[in-house]
């Protein structure tokens, strides 16, 4: 039985996010947190974007949660799980852990909801488990070649540190966050607070694998030569035209790579997709997951 946490968080931060909330061990005193809620439906699991965690996804569960059972873990280092300082938060570890996590669960197929950099780590679990997939529904995301961080984060790459600050800084100093209800932005910021958060935000920074020059290069070339297996699943890609950190060209680009993927463009500022547009992505997620049952 993994541990309940629910109550571990502050009370107007679990009003946000009033789900069911779990810890599971990993060992060497490593926890991996999730929710876990709804019914025994289909399982649906939600992979958060850098440097979001599970919370951001907290409308999609209370809407999704009526008719399918919903997982949304946050990746060591981030949200609720364990933030130690050296520890492997390689792309290939995180795949490690999310296979551990649906072993233990007892999960034998899913649809699964990748936002960001977690398109990296679902796509790499996936392909280790291609049974496990019935449908994949990608957000605002990369995982081949050919990505440029933006100007600020790129200037300071030989200072982690720096570019740690700065990408920071424009997520969670944007306009775009202080334009969210207080309790909302507190449900963000609640893991930075917390000791050791921003080990994985570093790592993140200084180990990018989407340049020639950095020794996890290899990772995104073995990436993109795989993504012609995608289509054995159904799949749907919902895009926001005004992120920063994806613009439409990467979508382009998806569409090149998996000209059978659905696409949805949605209307929204910056990194907060979730909070503007929740309504419409959380119905497309909703038909299109409904639309392969039939």
């Amino acid at each position: 039985m993994h541990e309940i946490i629910s109550e571990t968080i502050p009370e107007k931060i679990r009003t946000e996010y009033p789900f069911p909330l779990f810890r599971m061990d990993l060992g060497n005193g490593i926890f991996m947190s999730y929710a876990d809620t709804g019914g025994n439906g289909p399982v649906v699991l939600f992979l958060h974007a850098f440097p979001m965690w599970s919370f951001s996804f907290r409308k999609l569960i209370a809407l999704l949660q009526p008719e399918y059972r919903v997982i949304a873990p946050d990746h060591v280092g981030f949200g609720l799980s364990a933030k130690p300082a050296n520890y492997d938060y390689s792309i290939e570890n995180h795949a490690s852990n999310l296979e551990l996590l649906m072993e233990k669960l007892g999960i034998t197929e899913l649809s699964m909801v990748l936002h960001g950099w977690s398109a990296l780590i679902g796509l790499e679990y996936l392909f280790r488990n291609p049974a496990m997939g019935k449908n994949l529904i990608l957000m605002n995301s990369v995982a081949f070649t050919g990505y440029t961080l933006p100007l600020p984060i790129r200037l300071f790459r030989s200072c982690p540190w720096i570019s740690t600050f700065f990408y920071f800084l424009m997520n969670f100093h944007a306009p775009a966050f202080w334009r969210l209800p207080r309790n909302v932005r507190e449900g963000y910021l609640l893991p930075v607070h917390s000791s050791g958060g921003f080990h994985a935000y570093r790592y993140f920074i200084e180990k990018f694998p989407y340049y020639p020059e950095s020794d996890t290069f290899s990772v995104i070339v073995a990436m993109e030569h795989r993504l012609w297996l995608l289509h054995r699943c159904r799949m749907a890609i919902i895009w926001s035209k005004n992120d920063w950190m994806y613009p439409e060209k990467y979508l382009t680009m998806w569409q090149k790579f998996c000209p059978h993927a659905k696409v949805f463009r949605v209307e929204s500022k910056g990194r907060f997709m979730l909070e503007m547009v929740d309504r419409e992505i959380g119905g497309i997620i909703r038909s299109f997951l409904r639309s392969g049952e039939k």
